[in-house]
């Protein structure tokens, strides 16, 4: 897969938390907001200058709101704007 422009895919990371008498609680990806990124475009144009996405694939990131979440051969992932990242871990 190649992204284009801008977009970023992240797989999501989702923590588990057990209750002190073993009850998994499982917590949504979107609350956690930290991921791995998968695959990258690599940038676009704006106002005639050439920004470049300067995360990697593997990078750990933690990210904002605005993500689609979709499935690829059964696995999900989050698509988002690179300007929705906030930082690499």
């Amino acid at each position: 897969m190649r992204l284009l422009h801008d977009n970023v895919l992240v797989i999501p990371e989702v923590k588990e938390e057990t209750t002190e008498s073993g009850i998994i609680l499982g917590s949504a990806p979107k609350a956690q907001s930290i991921g791995t990124v998968f695959a990258t475009g690599e940038g676009k144009f704006d106002y005639g200058k050439w920004i470049h996405n300067d995360i990697e694939k593997g990078d750990t990131v933690q990210f904002g709101p605005y993500s689609q979440e979709i499935v690829i051969e059964g696995h999900k992932y989050l698509l988002m704007q690179y300007s929705n990242i906030i930082c690499v871990l």
